[in-house]
């Protein structure tokens, strides 16, 4: 297998792959300092039979397709969308074929590892690469919220959706919550708290719309427990978890697609099923029962989200995907890494 810092990279993607703290470019700045080279190019502009690179990564359907189009010798990595997501499955043979032709497919969790493989492509050529947070932003240590004497919960739901009746109906069953909702500024604000107060816990809810991901950290660091229970989970459903694990906070989520893999049940949090306020209740309590229950699992989240969630080393791991790539060796399933189940006393 050649080293990582010996190769030349092209990466292949949209300004929405850029996107967050979590996004691509999280990772760019050390992912350079892992490889010789790197070079960023959009699927409009690539040209594959000019490159000098090692290996080309496409991140994305559109990405997928140009790079497929533009076929060498040179080894083509592909990252599709989560399945979940809007832009999930393949929708034409053209996106079908980026995926079948590709040397190698780079999944987000678990879940998807098992779509992709559903659709045809062998377990050898695929690896798992987790989303990713910003662990310098994101961390137990800096400045919080005040507090009052209630446990603190943290948010973020659609305005209209189901999750937001799930846990206004668990905060009626923990009377000693209270809950911050991020949420964007304007009428999704409004339809909120409205909610919150025909709920009954309007008095516990406080709607508010952070200017900046610092405001975010600042509320987290204030809290006990993140609520994270899509149906169907988004980025955002994954970023809101990580970070909070950051923070130190344990999240208590429904095992959906990256939620499964970045919480782990027992450990750094609580799965719960998706739309059942009272096993959502039953695990708040659990979490809650004591301040060693919460500091324990808050430390192990912190914990996780450093050591496997990081920029620094998502980045070495696309550099051994890429080296792997590169060697013409196939590219082995990276197995999510073996927690240790130490429950936490009151889980």
């Amino acid at each position: 297998m050649r080293k990582p810092q010996d190769l030349s990279v092209t990466i292949i993607s949209d300004e929405k792959t850029h996107e967050g703290d979590g996004g691509l470019d999280a990772v760019l700045r050390h992912l350079e300092g892992q490889v010789h080279q790197v070079t960023v190019t959009t699927p409009a502009a690539v040209d594959l039979t000019c490159t000098t690179s090692d290996v080309v990564h496409a991140f994305g359907w559109a990405a997928g397709v140009a790079a497929s189009s533009n076929r060498t010798e040179t080894p083509v990595l592909l990252s599709p969308p989560a399945f979940s997501s809007g832009d999930g499955l393949p929708h034409d043979d053209a996106e079908l074929e980026s995926l079948v032709r590709a040397d190698g497919v780079l999944v987000s969790s678990s879940r998807h590892r098992e779509e992709v493989h559903n659709l045809g492509i062998p377990w050898y050529r695929l690896t798992t690469i987790p989303p990713t947070v910003d662990v310098d932003l994101y961390t137990r240590r800096g400045a919080s919220a005040a507090r009052t004497d209630r446990h603190r919960l943290v948010a973020e739901v659609d305005a209209g959706g189901d999750e937001a009746g799930t846990i206004f109906h668990a905060m009626r069953l923990v009377e000693s919550t209270e809950l911050i909702l991020f949420a964007d500024a304007g009428p999704d604000t409004d339809l909120l708290r409205s909610r919150a107060g025909a709920e009954g816990v309007g008095d516990r809810t406080a709607v508010v719309s952070p200017s900046e991901p610092g405001e975010r950290a600042w509320w987290l660091r204030s809290s006990d427990a993140a609520v994270v229970i899509p149906s169907q989970t988004q980025t955002r459903d994954s970023s809101l978890a990580l970070q909070a694990m950051a923070c130190g906070t344990t999240v208590v989520a429904t095992s959906v697609d990256q939620l499964e893999d970045v919480v782990v049940h027992g450990v750094t949090g609580l799965h719960v099923p998706s739309g059942d306020a009272v096993s959502l209740a039953r695990a708040l309590r659990t979490v809650l029962a004591d301040a060693f229950s919460i500091e324990s699992l808050g430390m192990a989240a912190s914990d996780r989200a450093l050591n496997r969630f990081s920029p620094e080393r998502v980045a070495r791991d696309l550099a051994s995907a890429y080296a792997r790539s590169a060697g013409d060796a196939p590219v082995v399933d990276d197995e999510p890494e073996p927690v240790e189940e130490s429950v936490a006393t009151g889980v």
